[in-house]
């Protein structure tokens, strides 16, 4: 199966965690959302344009859309729980898979 995505927006300003080093990218994947509710998606996006964290300490950085299906969302997080439990407080579903990332060139 191809698993192209389209990319939209960008990152927010790299930030140090508590013990100096940066803090985690997570991919979370739906393989089988389709799409994400406006208010959902506003209220993601201002907090990326703020660069506000949410009370679990995740950032989005930015929301993918699969050419055929899936939705993938990039998040800074303290851990990969820390992105389940963000999704919960939107009202978002939760993702069927969370994988730590680590870019090959800059993002932010």
């Amino acid at each position: 199966p191809r698993c192209a995505v389209a990319l939209l927006g960008s990152g927010a300003p790299a930030r140090a965690g508590r013990d100096g080093r940066p803090v985690p990218r997570y991919l979370d994947i739906h393989r089988d959302l389709t799409r994400v509710p406006i208010p959902q998606r506003n209220e993601l996006l201002g907090r990326r344009d703020r660069g506000e964290e949410d009370e679990h300490g995740v950032l989005p950085l930015n929301i993918l859309f699969g050419i055929e299906r899936g939705v993938y969302c990039l998040n800074r997080a303290p851990d990969a729980g820390a992105v389940y439990r963000a999704h919960a407080g939107v009202g978002i579903p939760p993702p069927d898979e969370v994988v730590e990332v680590t870019p090959l060139f800059a993002i932010d």
